[in-house]
């Protein structure tokens, strides 16, 4: 008899035991078998045991192994095994595991964004998903057996990859797709100036991180919302409104966001700004003079 069916890789080799019974220790015997798609072998031996057998690398399907005849070459006596129970064994041979190809590789602002990497081409079933934030080094597991694997809101440059397993072949990883981070832009106003009253203040906001883009910048002054606009790392004066203020006074420019508009439309990346600049307002000098007087010609006027 010949062991139980089995399932291997493509390309690997199966391993059998044949038992050999119902002959005399001393009595020697000579056992046929096939493997499918090659020529017959023998075995020989001397009473009873079990003998392994390796066949060669097999491909892909079905092949079997069938023990033909087992003759004991003692006695001369002959035995037919096929199609006796135990004779034969199915081996199921594997389809080699593909990792297959990710796609979905794109640049998105920083902690605003969502997406999907894709996964084609595999040979075998996804395990689960991996990313990495530092380009591979390590990796965490993410549970998902899909073609699918979205993202969401990263802050970080990810790496992702899927793992794939067929049958009992190794598991592989498919290709790696990177969702790389842009900066976002930045904007900062001087920390403020003092002014006259009844007359404007002077501030400079400067820019960062907008790629030669277009950006548009609002911001609070006083509780008057404003907006202004530019284009590319620049430091850019704005003007306040005339100061209405008599007394001593004063007042906040914050800056409150800034957004690119233009360049790729999934680049038009925003962001939340806090920046504020004190413009401290101080009255007028102010003087009187005493009230009209009368005096007599050739005489002088005295006044406070």
């Amino acid at each position: 008899t010949i062991g139980s069916n089995q399932t291997i890789c493509n390309g690997s080799a199966a391993n059998a035991t044949i038992t050999v019974s119902d002959v005399a220790s001393t009595d020697a015997w000579s056992l046929t078998y096939t493997v499918t798609g090659f020529a017959q072998s023998t075995l020989t031996g001397t009473g009873p045991t079990s003998v392994s057998i390796t066949t060669s690398t097999l491909a892909t399907g079905s092949p079997t192994i069938v023990l033909n005849s087992i003759k004991n070459t003692s006695t001369g006596c002959v035995q037919t095994l096929t199609p006796l129970v135990g004779s034969t064994i199915t081996i199921t041979v594997t389809t080699p595991t593909v990792g297959g190809i990710t796609a979905g590789a794109a640049t998105v602002c920083y902690g605003t964004n969502g997406g999907n990497v894709t996964l084609s081409g595999q040979t075998g079933s996804i395990l689960m998903w991996q990313s990495s934030t530092n380009g591979g080094t390590t990796w965490n597991n993410i549970a998902n057996t899909t073609i699918t694997q979205p993202y969401s809101n990263l802050t970080q440059t990810t790496l992702y990859q899927a793992v794939v397993e067929s049958g009992v072949c190794p598991s592989t990883v498919s290709t790696g797709t990177t969702i790389t981070i842009d900066t976002l832009p930045l904007a900062t106003i001087n920390l403020g100036t003092t002014i006259c009253a009844h007359s404007t203040a002077a501030l400079t906001i400067t820019t960062t991180h907008t790629k030669g883009e277009q950006w548009s910048i609002t911001y609070t002054e006083g509780t008057t919302p404003r907006t202004v606009t530019g284009t590319g790392d620049v430091t850019k004066v704005i003007t306040t409104l005339v100061s209405s203020a008599d007394s001593t006074a004063s007042f906040d420019v914050t800056l409150n966001g800034i957004s690119l508009t233009s360049g790729p439309a999934n680049l038009r990346c925003v962001n939340t700004l806090n920046s504020v600049a004190v413009v401290t307002v101080t009255p007028l000098p102010y003087a009187t003079i005493g009230s009209n007087q009368t005096i007599c010609n050739g005489s002088a006027a005295n006044a406070t």
